[in-house]
């Protein structure tokens, strides 16, 4: 099992961050603890939806009222090469990630 740890959390309530940490321990969001661990794309057409639903992301659902997100996209990071941690994008709600932005998504920064 790997650590998480939060480099910023831009646009998100105070405390979201540290409430991540915590869902992260108790197990996270299995596609995208798997999109971490595997780095691969994971997109969560319904995450607000699952704020209120999953539970391991109980120590999130104070914030639910306060996020204006219903799309996830979260991406894996490389350095020289090797994955080594990921991004996640918070889309507002609107119409889902189309197939042209999930091409972008997944072309690998370098």
């Amino acid at each position: 099992q790997r650590d998480i740890g939060i480099v910023g959390s831009s646009g998100l309530p105070p405390g979201y961050a540290a409430g991540m940490v915590e869902s992260w321990k108790i197990g996270g969001v299995p596609a995208m603890r798997e999109a971490f661990l595997r780095s691969s794309l994971a997109i969560i057409p319904d995450a607000h939806r699952m704020l209120l639903t999953e539970p391991t992301l109980e120590p999130l659902r104070k914030f639910a009222g306060e996020v204006e997100f219903d799309c996830v996209a979260n991406m894996p990071l490389y350095y020289r090469d090797r994955p080594n941690g990921s991004v996640s994008f918070y889309y507002r709600r609107a119409p889902p990630v189309d197939a042209e932005e999930q091409e972008n998504l997944r072309a690998p920064p370098r």
